[in-house]
């Protein structure tokens, strides 16, 4: 009789592979959705990841929200792993070494951008003095470059680095049937040249408005000049141009503030409106428009206001196409969709939200969906953090968000003031909140960020009509300013906090200290 009992030869598995063969698949998988997963499912495959430098790297570039550099010649991973394990130690420590000076004219326009600070002398001969900021951890020597021979009547300007575009905003000084032309132009921020990639150097828009300040911006083949109105922010313009084709592909009337969240999503704010509107420039007709005819992606709702809007700021930096200077062989940089929002109202308070939050809302609606509202509830209460602002919003050094982290200047009651960062990674809060030294509530050690993960009430009752309770994990951590100087401003970029002391009497300057 025949036997039909068969045996069967157990399923291969991942650990049965040589070891040489199971770090090359771990190379090629994604930090948080399965390297992690596999260092946790089994003692082999954590052996492997902890004795691998390359795994290593990639998982403290994943913790810091960190990619790997586009060119990383003479940085091997080794290297490159340990200096990114110093940056991490200096971020979560603040330790800076010895503040550098950086003179300053308390007269001229400025930008700080991508790691990189311009300062023009734009009413006395065109000439930009550009510098791109040391970095000790990555090897950046600092820079310096002169650009001379620029419009002389340009009132503000913007600048990519990745993309050698410096865009200038020159005004011309004839009126004309009441309408004031502004010209755009596009140059290379190296040379100064026109732009090799815009088939027109020179774009030009002429409307009857006079502004008194503008808020140029940039992202990818777009540029966006939101124009200020003297007489009321009702009449506020907001223009967007492919800045390659020279298309004009929006002109919107009516906002308070607006950014972009991706490379063809813009935040708005508009009058009498409490939400944070988002709108997909693919989706826009070219043609002049009112901010509250517009049909938007969807809105996220504020809680119930108390008081009008009226000085709203929308910070989030760098871009979120950003990348540094090619010419930087830089071992890592801030990670692509790793930004922060920033969101002032009326000077009172800031709401810290990541992109994170927001992104997931608007990318899984139905095509058919437009103008769709989302609750404070199913958004704000657990997605973003809410703080009164310290000493007063300042919306002349407002580079206060770079990456994942913001910073902010404490006036103290002893004249004293003290630096605050606060650092919204939930990967890095989230590994930070596993070590109980330095979660809330236990012994805690003074040296490193401190983790909130309670929720906290904001009751400044002039905004909103009741308090407002956000729940966003955050880490922080406060550094007093030992100086008999008072500032007026903390930015912050990649690699340092800047220190403004903008004094019309004495010499104003940026102190800049470096991580």
């Amino acid at each position: 009789m025949e036997n039909n009992t068969s045996s069967h030869a157990s399923t291969p598995s991942l650990t049965d592979l040589p070891t040489e063969l199971i770090v090359q698949i771990l190379h090629a998988l994604d930090f948080l959705k399965d390297l992690l997963r596999c260092k946790q499912s089994c003692k082999l495959l954590d052996t492997v990841v902890d004795n691998n430098t390359y795994l290593q790297y990639q998982v403290r570039l994943g913790l810091n929200g960190m990619q790997d550099g586009t060119s990383t010649k003479g940085w091997p991973v080794s290297d490159r792993l340990r200096a990114l394990c110093e940056y991490e130690k200096g971020w979560d420590k603040l330790q800076f070494k010895e503040g550098e000076l950086i003179d300053m004219d308390a007269d001229d326009v400025w930008d700080l951008y991508g790691n990189v600070i311009s300062q023009t002398k734009s009413f006395s001969g065109g000439r930009l003095v550009a510098t791109q900021l040391p970095s000790r951890v990555r090897r950046v020597s600092k820079e310096t470059w002169v650009l001379d021979k620029l419009p002389v009547r340009y009132r503000d300007f913007a600048m990519d680095v990745a993309q050698d575009l410096l865009v200038l905003m020159e005004i011309s000084d004839l009126f004309q049937a009441e309408t004031l032309t502004y010209y755009i132009h596009l140059r290379t921020l190296y040379a100064g040249d026109a732009h090799p990639l815009a088939i027109h150097a020179r774009l030009s828009y002429a409307r009857a408005i006079d502004a008194f300040t503008y808020h140029i911006r940039i992202s990818s083949e777009y540029v966006a000049i939101e124009f200020c109105s003297v007489m009321s922010s009702t009449e506020n313009v907001l223009c967007i141009w492919n800045w390659k084709t020279g298309q004009l592909q929006m002109e919107m009337v009516g906002l308070l503030a607006y950014n972009f969240l991706t490379d063809h999503h813009i935040m708005l704010i508009r009058h009498n409106q409490g939400g944070l509107h988002i709108l997909d420039l693919n989706a826009v007709s070219p043609g002049g428009t009112r901010a509250e005819n517009v049909e938007y992606v969807c809105s996220f709702l504020f809680p119930p206001l108390h008081s009008k809007l009226h000085d709203v700021e929308i910070r989030i930096d760098p871009g979120f196409s950003w990348s540094p200077d090619p010419k930087l062989a830089i071992p890592f940089s801030t990670a692509a969709g790793k930004r922060l929002v920033a969101v002032t109202l009326n000077g009172m308070m800031t709401f810290l939200i990541p992109s994170d939050t927001l992104l997931p809302h608007f990318y899984n609606l139905p095509n058919i969906t437009s103008n769709h509202q989302i609750a404070w509830s199913d958004w704000g209460l657990k997605g973003t953090r809410a703080f009164s602002t310290f000493s007063g919003h300042s919306s002349t050094w407002c580079r206060n968000v770079y990456g994942m982290r913001f910073v902010d200047l404490i006036e103290n009651d002893d004249d004293t003031q003290t630096i605050f960062i606060a650092d919204v990674n939930q990967t890095a809060v989230r590994k930070a909140s596993l070590d109980s030294d330095l979660a809330i509530g236990s012994n805690e050690d003074p040296e490193h960020m401190k983790v909130i993960l309670h929720s906290t009430t904001t009751m400044d009752l002039k905004l909103f009509k009741d308090p407002v309770t956000t729940s966003l994990p955050y880490r922080w951590k406060e550094l007093p300013i030992i100086s008999d100087v008072h500032y007026d401003g903390a930015m912050v970029t990649e690699d340092a906090v800047i220190l403004v002391r903008d004094d019309t009497r004495e010499s104003s300057s940026y102190l800049l200290l470096e991580i």
